[in-house]
Parts: C-alpha cells; sequence; structure tokens
C-alpha cells in the first residue's frame, strides 16, 4: 500500500522504487515525517524477501506501527490539499 499511494503522490517518476520515490515525496512535501514508515517498510519487505522472513522477530512495535500509519494519513493529507482541484468528491 504504502509504494501505491507514494506512485500516487509523487506520479511519474524517474524510478519506481520506494526509495526513490519516498525522496520526491519528502521533496513536495517537506514538513511529511517517514521515519516509522520506513522502517515498518524494510521489515516487509525483510519479511517477503529474505528467506528468514522474521524468524528473529520483530523490530518494529505496536506503537511504531501506529505512528507509521499517521504518518502515511499526513502524507495523503498534504497530497491531497495540494490537489484540492483535482481530487474527487465521494
Amino acid at each position: 500500500m504504502y509504494h501505491r499511494i507514494l506512485k500516487i503522490v509523487v506520479g511519474p517518476a524517474r524510478k519506481d522504487d520506494v526509495p526513490t520515490l519516498q525522496t520526491d515525496a519528502l521533496g513536495r512535501f517537506g514538513s511529511w515525517n517517514s521515519i516509522k514508515l520506513h522502517k515498518v517498510h524494510s521489515q516487509v519487505n525483510d519479511l517477503k524477501h529474505e528467506p528468514q522472513g522474521i524468524y528473529s522477530g520483530r523490530l518494529v512495535t505496536y506503537e511504531e506501527a501506529l505512528t507509521a500509519t499517521d504518518e502515511l494519513l499526513n502524507l495523503i493529507e498534504a497530497w491531497a490539499s495540494a490537489n484540492i482541484s483535482t481530487v474527487p468528491k465521494p
């Protein structure tokens, strides 16, 4: 979900990977904080791509996961505010 939201927020990018998209998003929305989101994303990638997954235990706490969710919502809100005229009405 994080990757898809970054694609929407950043739009067409020179590269489609999360680190590039995250850097572009930070450049556009400088007050946005993505520290916990980065941590959650890293652990999810380990789970998906490493043979051991999270065998040794989780590195992200429940509180960090909640903070990451808040960071993602803040990015969506910043993007929506910047694009208020193009955001469809429900």
